[in-house]
């Protein structure tokens, strides 16, 4: 009879167990389900394809890029007076208002810029925004060398966009995902304050940082004291010939070969840079890099359009550091955008465009 009880015990013991081992590895899932989903809810990429899929109508102009994009979208905090929220502002009124004046037509221009992306993150969230329901007529790739070489993000899976991105195998799928966006306003806790002296708002928050509404912020009257960062890239350029510019080249023939397919029209801009930053890299590198972006661009019926050859040299007042523009230099830039892209929609001949531009951009 003893040891009848004593079997019942230890079966019962076993039972209780294996109980709360269940019930501990349930809760251990919960948890770490509940803290992906605040990482993902949290960086900026989530921002991003949040406010693509905001409007019931694609935008009809996409222009993909880093950081280097933030005075771009902060033209409008510069000509208009305007509070920008890098979080929900991706809209860029003042290259709505040169393209009406260029072709007469309004078109809806979206920003898409991120820290830290690389070409290869531009092929991603291409692949993750844009299907043939809910595209864009035209794509502007944008890019300085930093975007095919850069140590600081050594692999294509290592930014904060593959990592969001690549979750989704096409924009279908994403766009489900997000279909609450257009009724739920998610509620994120500040956790971090980028309007330090140390940090500027042009630089949008840094990669695998959690933001929330409210807390990158561009104001009419940002400006920074240019600061000369060539010691940082001198490391970020280290080693400029190594296998990573030939994977970043291949995703950028893979992004144009991919935009050609969706019948999206394309301009790719090399964005100024200062005259410091490009010493950095030499002839022999600045030849390759020319030689073949301008043939992949042929290849896939790309407009290649370089700052050196379409505008003067961008001064330090105009940059707020070796590749970042500050909103002056934004609104000058954003000018040649707005040229160039209009040019793409062979609406007006170019001579034409140029006489307009004259007369009517900001």
């Amino acid at each position: 009879m003893q040891n009848k009880d004593t079997v019942q015990i230890v079966i019962i013991s076993c039972l209780v167990a294996l109980l709360i081992f269940v019930f501990a590895n349930t809760l251990l899932s919960l948890s770490n389900n509940h803290k992906e989903s605040n990482i993902i809810d949290g960086l900026a990429s989530w921002w991003l394809a949040k406010a693509y899929f905001a409007e019931s109508q694609p935008p009809d102009i996409v222009i993909l890029g880093s950081s280097q994009l933030g005075p771009v979208l902060g033209a409008d905090a510069y000509i208009y007076d305007r509070v920008i929220d890098v979080t929900d502002d991706h809209r860029s009124y003042v290259l709505e208002h040169d393209l009406y004046a260029l072709l007469n037509k309004h078109l809806r221009v979206f920003i898409g810029a991120l820290p830290g992306a690389m070409i290869s993150d531009q092929l991603v969230i291409s692949r993750a925004l844009f299907s043939t329901k809910y595209k864009p007529k035209l794509v502007a790739i944008t890019f300085s060398p930093r975007d095919f070489i850069d140590n600081y993000f050594p692999s294509e899976n290592s930014t904060e966009a593959f990592a969001f991105f690549s979750r989704y195998t096409n924009s279908d799928s994403l766009h489900n995902a997000l279909d609450k966006i257009r009724t739920e306003k998610y509620g994120l806790k500040q956790t971090c304050n980028y309007g330090s002296e140390d940090e500027s708002s042009l630089h949008l928050g840094k990669p695998f940082q959690r933001i929330s509404d409210g807390e990158v912020i561009i104001y009419s009257n940002d400006s920074s004291l240019f600061k000369d960062d060539t010691a940082e890239y001198r490391l970020r350029y280290n080693n400029p010939f190594s296998p990573q510019l030939d994977r970043q080249m291949d995703c950028f023939d893979s992004l144009l070969k991919y935009l050609a397919e969706q019948h999206i029209q394309v301009v790719a801009f090399n964005f100024p840079i200062s005259a410091t930053n490009k010493k950095l890299l030499s002839d022999t590198f600045w030849k390759y890099y020319d030689d073949r972006i301008s043939k992949i661009c042929r290849k896939n019926g790309a407009d290649y359009i370089s700052a050196d050859r379409v505008v003067l040299p961008f001064e330090n007042n105009e940059l707020i550091d070796g590749i970042h523009l500050n909103l002056a230099g934004g609104l000058r830039w954003s000018r040649v955008l707005a040229v160039y892209m209009a040019n793409k929609f062979r609406w007006k001949t170019y001579q034409e465009l140029l006489a307009l531009s004259n007369k009517c951009l900001l």
